[in-house]
């Protein structure tokens, strides 16, 4: 059952690697590379994860529902830890600063409506008091579900992000060359067909 449960703002991520930290760093790097080398506007409208680095050792992933610059709703931020032959990888999926600029959009619009409420209370002689709690109550109620759902992580957007990282770091350059590209063929080829 704990399963079911829906998760709100971050989820944590803690996984071993198969390569070492410098391997891990060079594949990273190298798919990085790869992605400012593709034109990725053919992709646009397509489900798309993109890695970027954020600082040294730690890495973003990117999951975009329908590929635009900038639109990205759920993200991983991963740091690279060093161990004796293998590494360890710890970090969060979470949501990006721009959903968290919504959230409290929506945050400021509630205390807004209560301080109108306020005023109306105090300077309107007509003003009925149970109505008027009716209305903010009601929109503040959209307004808390419109909050929960900008903050629930996508079971499926976690999934295809975990989907991601596990095929980057669970084989060696070696063994899987593949999955160096970060857009599988199959995405891309859509893209391609829904062009035509």
């Amino acid at each position: 059952m704990a399963n079911q449960k829906k998760k709100f703002i971050k989820m944590r991520v803690e996984e071993e690697c198969a390569m070492s930290r410098d391997e891990l760093v060079e594949k990273l790097d190298g798919i990085i590379d790869t992605q400012y080398r593709r034109n990725l506007n053919k992709l646009r409208g397509n489900e798309l994860c993109l890695w970027s680095k954020a600082a040294e050792d730690s890495y973003r992933l990117k999951f975009y529902h329908s590929y635009r610059e900038d639109m990205c709703d759920t993200m991983m931020t991963i740091d690279i830890e060093k161990g004796m032959e293998r590494c360890s990888i710890h970090g969060f999926i979470h949501k990006p600063a721009a959903i968290w600029a919504c959230f409290w959009g929506v945050i400021a619009s509630v205390l807004i409506d209560f301080m109108v409420l306020s005023w109306m209370l105090l300077f309107s002689e007509n003003f009925s008091l149970e109505g008027g709690l009716m209305v903010s109550g009601a929109i503040c109620l959209v307004r808390v579900y419109i909050c929960m759902a900008l903050l629930e992580l996508n079971r499926e957007k976690v999934r295809l992000i975990r989907e991601e990282l596990y095929s980057v770091i669970r084989h060696r350059p070696g063994d899987d060359p593949a999955a160096a590209e970060t857009v599988n063929d199959s995405t891309e080829e859509d893209g391609e067909n829904e062009g035509d």
